[in-house]
């Protein structure tokens, strides 16, 4: 689903550049992201809000994940994994993320923002004011979202 965003509605938030939420404990990393200060991909450049700013049209592209679903389907291959490696997103997430592109890739040429956190925007607030609800911890529906902000004349720019 590709959903236009509105330029004004987009909540951005420093505590994604500076670390905060990169840092904050989860289950089995009680000093937050093993991969900080450094991204998924090992690129840790980012662009600045002003660049941001910069865009004239943003799109955010979402895709709904059954939770439900895929833990019924590798409960069924893996019935002795524990609740917690049944939803582990190693084994859904790339998928997703393949299928975001592929939607993404109907819209016209410019900046996209794979992981739109890590550029200080705040996703569930943003999508919020857009009628799309992200909760944490996902149950049943994993919400994926993507950036993508549209200027005229350059090829997308990839940014994890």
């Amino acid at each position: 689903m590709i959903i236009p965003l509105a330029r004004h509605l987009i909540v951005l938030d420093d505590r994604a550049r500076d670390g905060t939420w990169c840092t904050s404990p989860y289950p089995g990393h009680p000093k937050g992201c093993p991969n900080f200060p450094g991204c998924p991909k090992g690129k840790v450049h980012f662009p600045c809000h002003e660049k941001l700013y910069n865009i004239k049209k943003w799109y955010a592209v979402v895709h709904f994940f059954d939770m439900a679903e895929h833990v019924r389907k590798m409960r069924e291959k893996h019935p002795d994994w524990s609740e917690r490696q049944l939803r582990n997103c190693r084994h859904w997430q790339n998928g997703v993320r393949k299928k975001l592109r592929e939607e993404m890739s109907t819209l016209p040429d410019g900046i996209l923002l794979e992981i739109p956190e890590a550029h200080g925007i705040d996703v569930v607030s943003t999508m919020k004011q857009h009628s799309v609800e992200i909760h944490f911890p996902p149950e049943n529906q994993v919400v994926k979202v993507m950036f993508v902000g549209v200027r005229e004349k350059t090829k997308i720019e990839e940014y994890a």
